[in-house]
């Protein structure tokens, strides 16, 4: 009920009132900007500028807005404006680098994340983004030391233990990088997707075994993935053990009434004549 009312006065609040002052336009920016609608906060930020250019936290607010409709110039212009005038605020730097990445000036970027974590060595936040920064443009190992103090500084947050396992995976280090995902797992244990990554890179590594359990685990916490289906039945199949293969078909027929091409040449390649009774989760 909260966010409809805060779209509702987004929406109509700014006809409410004869004399609107700058206050009031930053206070619309805001609400419009909390509930989504980066638009019309764009347009009070507008208007709080113009009748007090001074407020420098509008620019920082519409910097915000332009950036989530990927207006990446006019979102930089803005910030650089609120650092010229508010240079102490550290976030400010953060949101520059991000905006600089997008804007293709890696150098400006890498300078800007640097910058936030040499200020605040302890933040996670900077050296999470900055960690992020340096996976992107294939600095891996830079982003090995950042991941690793974040890992250090904050042993039990899942997400770290997922982006240092993809470290480890594009740098060809594939144990290391299982031990870090099943970290991940451990700490975040319904999160389908990175259960359902480590049953691919099982898959892919032959541990078929492996890939099954991963991949029922994941199927339990959402029955409708075709790709889990699809490769949980190629698993069934490649694991050495022909009472499995009837498993794999169940799969694949299971994939099929959920909309499989793929499914539906695996069946009958693989399937034809087999008697498949049941579907399974």
């Amino acid at each position: 009920m909260k966010l409809h009312v805060s779209i509702v006065l987004c929406l109509l609040w700014s006809g409410a009132f004869a004399q609107m002052t700058a206050k009031d336009y930053f206070k619309l920016g805001g609400i419009c900007l909390d509930s989504g609608n980066y638009v019309m906060a764009i347009k009070y930020y507008d208007s709080t500028i113009s009748l007090d250019s001074t407020n420098y936290d509008s620019y920082y607010n519409r910097c915000l807005a332009k950036k989530s409709l990927k207006e990446y110039k006019g979102a930089f212009d803005d910030i650089s404006k609120f650092i010229i005038n508010i240079p102490d605020e550290i976030d400010a730097y953060l949101q520059r680098a991000k905006l600089k990445f997008e804007l293709k000036d890696t150098l400006g970027s890498k300078t800007d994340f640097n910058y936030c974590v040499t200020m605040d060595s302890t933040n996670l936040s900077y050296k999470y983004s900055r960690g992020l920064f340096y996976y992107d443009i294939n600095l891996y190992d830079s982003s090995k030391i950042d991941f690793n103090d974040l890992i250090r500084l904050s042993p039990k947050t899942a997400k770290y233990y997922h982006f240092r396992s993809l470290l480890d995976f594009v740098t060809d280090n594939y144990e290391s990088g299982l031990t870090y995902l099943s970290i991940c797992i451990q700490l975040d244990s319904l999160n389908e997707k990175n259960i359902s990554f480590r049953g691919r890179l099982k898959f892919r590594h032959k541990d078929y075994y492996g890939a099954i359990v991963d991949f029922t685990t994941a199927l339990s916490l959402n029955n409708k993935n075709i790709e889990n289906l699809i490769l949980r039945g190629k698993s069934y199949f490649f694991n050495d053990n022909e009472d499995d293969d009837e498993l794999g078909c169940i799969d694949f027929q299971t994939a099929v009434k959920l909309g499989s091409k793929e499914a539906e040449e695996l069946v009958k390649d693989l399937c034809e004549g087999d008697e498949i009774v049941e579907t399974r989760n």
